[in-house]
């Protein structure tokens, strides 16, 4: 019987990926952060008000009006005042600039209301064919709906004279005004002042007395938004660039240490040992690219050490072989070595970080399969991919399939139970992409259960598919991966190692079927006699 053996190591590419994925959360972490940041400079700076004056009624009610929080009604540079029932200022905010000492019943009625959202005035100037000029004054009061639609029933409009005399009116007005002041009217059309937008909010006391607040909030251009803008924007990104150069130089620090360590190690014993000094075994202990080639030196320098001590008259071809033998490891660790101290010294740019970390990979031994499953991976990924799709027989497909691994699943110990109807099932396909994804199912399997274990693959029609159910009878899956199986990297160890493989078979699969428009399912059931099933469905058409 032939068995696979399974040596648990850490491998370097796996180190890549770790410190690559966090890297990537840790910089789209800091974008987010400073995305929120920027929103806060870029309010802070505009200084508008958050809240809304029922927020603080309690205080209103009261007559507490030093402790109203004006910035939050206002804005930075707003303002406030309160009027009794005579419309006399009992109270403002800011004392020095407010010198108006009462208003009229006219100029508050013209004041808009603070939320007064559903009317909208419109001023229209126009000269007759005495080129006197006039002014045209309609107010639109909307409906619920208020990008489309306005009530015409509750809308008005007034022509008035350079005099602000009422010449002409219709609509549903509320008075029957003839004339205007120039206070009014600036009121009325929002022109009152160039620094602020003027509104009320009216409200009453615990004891049911009448007041109203006079929100004076201050106007911001355009231009001035766009400086703010453009300021915000500056400072966030010198901030952004600060943070991310600082956590970029820390994570190529740390992976250089990574690299720089073993690296270190074999070429002072490569250095001794050329030189003619004694043996000394190489101590090292992290991923098992580096930890082979610590071996493989390790064990070279043994064997020359035991030759040297065994036959002195051979010394001169030892030397020659242990030159020759040192060239063949330098290379690769030097090249490796020399993109480390580029990536330490930071003459690597950022898009060319990557090339050259996997550079380093490619020159690290035995990870062929690694790669292949990751390649595999980002193709499917790809937008571009597509399956070379065919109409053949599923049932001989899955029959020649099992055919093909039924020695090997007997050599290795494992048992084999199959169904497949004998009549044709025509479907489209892909056989490559499909055997690999059924390889990746059986490898788990075989890698993850005891010798003795059963592995079924049963096929099935069914009224629009075809049903693909592959299963075993051994230990199952742990309940703490089962609703993640088959996302990219999760394996049954927290411990991303090689005998627990990539972590990306199961995901592989699942994307297999759903590039032919099928799906996989996991059904996990310890009490059943095949504890772990992988129902796959292929369409018909």
């Amino acid at each position: 019987m032939k068995k696979l053996k399974k040596i648990k190591k850490k491998s370097f590419f796996n180190l890549l990926i770790k410190n690559y994925v966090l890297f990537t959360i840790t910089n789209a972490i800091i974008v987010c952060a400073m995305f929120f940041i920027g929103i806060l400079i870029t309010d802070k700076f505009l200084g508008f008000p958050y809240g809304h004056p029922k927020n603080q009624l309690d205080i209103l009610k009261k007559g507490n009006y030093t402790e109203l929080n004006i910035k939050d009604l206002v804005g930075k540079n707003g303002s406030i005042q309160i009027l009794d029932k005579n419309n006399k200022v009992i109270y403002k905010s800011n004392k020095k600039k407010e010198q108006i000492a009462s208003y009229t019943n006219n100029e508050l009625k013209y004041i808009p209301e603070y939320d007064e959202y559903e009317s909208s005035i419109h001023l229209k100037t126009y000269k007759d064919k005495n080129n006197k000029k006039f002014t045209i004054i309609s107010k639109n009061k909307y409906t619920d709906d208020l990008d489309k639609n306005y009530d015409s029933n509750e809308g008005w409009f007034e022509i008035l004279d350079e005099n602000l005399n009422v010449v002409y009116s219709g609509g549903n007005l509320e008075s029957n005004k003839t004339s205007y002041t120039k206070k009014e009217f600036d009121y009325l059309t929002g022109n009152i002042s160039k620094k602020y937008y003027i509104s009320k909010y009216q409200f009453e006391d615990k004891d049911k007395n009448k007041y109203t607040m006079i929100l004076k909030i201050s106007k911001l251009s355009e231009d001035k938004i766009a400086t703010i803008l453009d300021k915000s924007l500056m400072i966030t990104f010198v901030i952004f660039l600060i943070i991310y150069t600082i956590s970029t130089a820390l994570f190529v620090m740390w992976l250089n240490w990574k690299v720089k360590k073993p690296l270190e190690k074999l070429n002072k014993a490569m250095i001794s040992l050329s030189e003619g000094g004694t043996y000394e075994s190489i101590e090292y202990k992290g991923s098992h690219e580096f930890m082979q080639i610590c071996e493989n030196f390790n064990a070279m320098s043994q064997k020359l050490n035991k030759s040297k001590e065994e036959n002195e008259h051979l010394q001169s071809e030892k030397q020659k072989m242990l030159a020759d033998i040192s060239h063949d490891l330098k290379t690769p660790i030097t090249i490796i070595q020399g993109y480390a101290k580029a990536l330490s010294d930071g003459i690597i740019s950022k898009d060319d970080q990557e090339k050259y970390l996997k550079i380093i990979y490619e020159k690290s031994n035995n990870l062929t399969e690694l790669i292949n499953v990751f390649h595999e991976y980002s193709k499917l990924e790809h937008i571009d991919f597509k399956l070379n799709l065919e109409q053949k027989d599923l049932s001989e497909f899955i029959r020649a399939y099992v055919a093909h691994k039924y020695e090997y699943i007997y050599d290795i110990n494992f048992n084999m139970e199959v169904e497949i109807p004998e009549h044709k099932l025509l479907c489209y396909f892909d056989e490559v992409q499909l055997k690999r994804a059924f390889e990746n199912i059986i490898s788990n399997s075989i890698k993850h259960n005891k010798e003795g274990t059963t592995i079924c693959i049963i096929l099935e029609e069914e009224l629009n598919d075809y049903k693909i159910t592959i299963g075993d009878d051994g230990i199952g899956i742990p309940e703490d991966i089962i609703n993640s199986i088959f996302d990219a990297f999760v394996v049954g160890d927290d411990s991303r190692n090689t005998k627990q493989g990539s972590g990306l078979g199961l995901a592989i699969t699942k994307k297999i079927v759903e590039k032919h428009n099928g799906n996989i399912k996991l059904i996990s059931d310890l009490n059943s006699e095949f504890k772990t099933i992988f129902e796959i469905r292929i369409p018909k058409k």
